[in-house]
């Protein structure tokens, strides 16, 4: 099933600096560079607009995107690949004027900006670059690194946490998959998940025994138990990138000039359900919790395409 877009906008952006994301309580999607924001809603895209937001909220890099408050606390409480942001409602980081790190740039090009990351399960905080991460402890006056640890092989392109354990998974830019226990002292040693041809795209913990991974050529999963991987599926596919959507059970995949696949996943393995288009190679997508609306950005221009998935039965 081919699916056309249902709108396409062009916000006055800056094309290199543009993210999005979708925002359930607004019902539509936003996305802006690192002067302003623009509200696109998801049933009628034309009718966006820009956002106002206090001028003290992107004074810090660790907390910089052109946002309202309100809209930065859903950031917050949605999430990213199994950790939360911190911000201005969080008591460390009012203490903490010097926090390193950079939400936007870690949100358009990924985590190797030092952004301090909490892992909500276990409360314990962590700093992501490319070659190195650290455990980071909360201290009355802000924080203090506790333990560091450098990423195996080359640098590592994109991170995620397991929902319930202390565990940190990464990819690389040789493919290679490597997964780091850590607890309130420091970080165990790495252990290889897997390895591939080409480099890594993205990894998520879709629940606590399945994780997806993939990259340029390649979509795995692996069932986790027992501190064990074990590969279960594989379909060969580019992947620059993805997006797990719990309620409908599909997978979103950001194939760049290809356009976007939405694959359904279950024991049996993945089955591909339909096709997105855009009219330009993808650069970022965003998905609406229900699963049924998709954005898709640019790598080339500020424009934006929706799409509408038809209703999981």
């Amino acid at each position: 099933m081919k699916i056309e877009p249902s709108g396409i906008v062009s916000p006055d952006l800056k094309p290199q600096l543009q993210w999005l994301w979708h925002s359930g309580e607004r019902r539509g999607f936003l996305t802006g560079d690192d002067r302003k924001a623009f509200f696109l809603p998801q049933e009628a895209i034309e009718t966006g607009f820009v956002l106002a937001h206090a001028h003290d909220a992107v004074s810090r890099a660790s907390c910089n995107l052109p946002v309202p408050a309100g809209d930065f606390t859903e950031l917050q409480t949605c999430g990213w690949r199994g950790f939360r942001f911190l911000g201005h409602g969080d008591d460390d980081f009012e203490k903490a004027a010097d926090m390193p790190g950079d939400l936007l740039r870690t949100l358009v090009f990924g985590p190797d900006y030092g952004l301090y990351l909490a892992h909500p399960a276990s409360g314990l905080i962590v700093a992501l670059q490319s070659g190195l991460m650290q455990l980071v402890t909360r201290m009355p006056d802000g924080f203090e690194v506790v333990d560091e640890v450098r990423t195996r092989r080359r640098a590592a392109l994109t991170f995620c946490a397991h929902p319930s354990e202390t565990l940190l998974v990464y990819g690389d830019n040789y493919g290679s998959f490597h997964a780091h226990h850590f607890s309130e002292n420091g970080f165990g040693s790495a252990r290889k998940i897997a390895s591939r041809d080409n480099k890594a795209g993205a990894v998520e913990f879709i629940d606590p025994q399945t994780l997806l991974l993939g990259g340029t050529g390649y979509l795995a999963a692996f069932a986790y138990r027992e501190s064990r991987f074990q590969l279960m599926h594989e379909l060969s596919m580019p992947v620059r990138d993805f997006t797990w959507n719990q309620p409908s059970n599909r997978l979103f995949v950001n194939q760049g000039l290809h356009g976007i696949a939405v694959l359904d996943y279950t024991s049996n393995g993945f089955s591909q359900c339909a096709c997105l288009k855009p009219p330009y190679p993808v650069n970022q997508i965003a998905v609406s919790k229900c699963g049924n609306w998709i954005a898709a950005s640019s790598q080339s221009a500020a424009s934006v395409s929706i799409f509408r998935m038809p209703e999981v039965a």
